[in-house]
């Protein structure tokens, strides 16, 4: 129910429970799988607590007298057959992707992506970044973000980063502190960083002729790992490092365990058995 918290908090103004529609609990559930990357056994778990949540306060007279009907109560869990599809793009269409975001002078969109894949980052860890801590002359923000089970560290950031955000920082007109704001000029939200990213799926998906129309926040992690891991990332040729190792990735994306940064990337087994025989599967 924290999650359930969470998201109402972000995406909804923090509106009561009761408030919400059948429509913002179905946005709810896509979003534990496509942006949370949650399986479909936790996914109608939780699912499940929301169900016993507003049937206890439609059953409630006294207390809830008003709420009438749960609103979510018509939802279907996710098939526990469902299989999570996760993106990876290559680093030429990262590229191409950031080259047009600078080309059309969207250079806050091209900084939020090239520091996304210049680090790894979550998406809540980027929203912590404030706008004085990019420097010509560093390679880390100044700001200590807490990301997932409280670990603290600093945001690393390169030149395609540098680049991006000197633009973005000549149009800025606000006195904002933090890196990214919305229309308003206000503190980005994750749901305003969810929204830019599944645009960029579209035009990726325009650019290449492959279906990006799933892309998300995350998936900005998966491919800074595989990039990494088989040498193809931009940062890989700059410095001429060949692939980098896996227990120095796991370092850098702030893992516990190399499993678990082993999972985030591709499965190339098929890649690896055609190279080797000189056949397709």
């Amino acid at each position: 129910m924290r999650r359930v918290a969470i998201w109402v908090l972000e995406n909804c103004n923090n509106e009561s429970f009761l408030k919400l529609t059948k429509r913002d609990y179905r946005k709810f559930m896509i979003y534990c799988q496509d942006e949370w990357n949650m399986s479909a056994a936790r996914c109608n778990r939780i699912l499940s607590a929301v169900h016993m949540m507003l049937d206890m306060a439609t059953e409630d007279e006294d207390l809830y007298e008003d709420y009438e009907r749960n609103a979510s109560e018509k939802i279907k869990g996710v098939p526990k057959d469902s299989v999570r599809e996760i993106t990876f793009i290559p680093d030429d269409e990262i590229k191409m992707l950031y080259d047009k975001l600078m080309n059309e002078e969207r250079y806050k969109e091209a900084t939020l992506l090239a520091i996304l894949y210049d680090s790894g980052v979550r998406r809540n860890e980027i929203l912590q970044v404030k706008r004085t801590d990019i420097a010509d002359d560093k390679n880390s923000t100044d700001t200590v973000v807490v990301g997932k089970r409280g670990k603290k560290f600093k945001v690393l950031y390169f030149s395609r980063t540098k680049e991006a955000f000197k633009k973005y920082e000549a149009t800025r007109t606000d006195d904002n502190e933090m890196l990214f704001v919305n229309s308003e000029n206000r503190p980005a939200t994750a749901g305003n960083i969810y929204e830019w990213i599944k645009k960029w799926g579209e035009e990726l998906t325009e650019l290449t002729g492959k279906d990006y129309t799933r892309l998300s926040p995350h998936s900005w992690r998966h491919c800074y790992v595989n990039n990494m891991l088989d040498g193809s990332h931009y940062l890989c040729k700059e410095m001429n490092l060949r692939a980098v190792p896996l227990e120095k990735i796991k370092t850098l994306v702030h893992h516990s365990s190399s499993q678990t940064t082993l999972s985030y990337a591709q499965n190339n087994e098929d890649k690896d058995i055609e190279d080797l025989f000189g056949i397709t599967l």
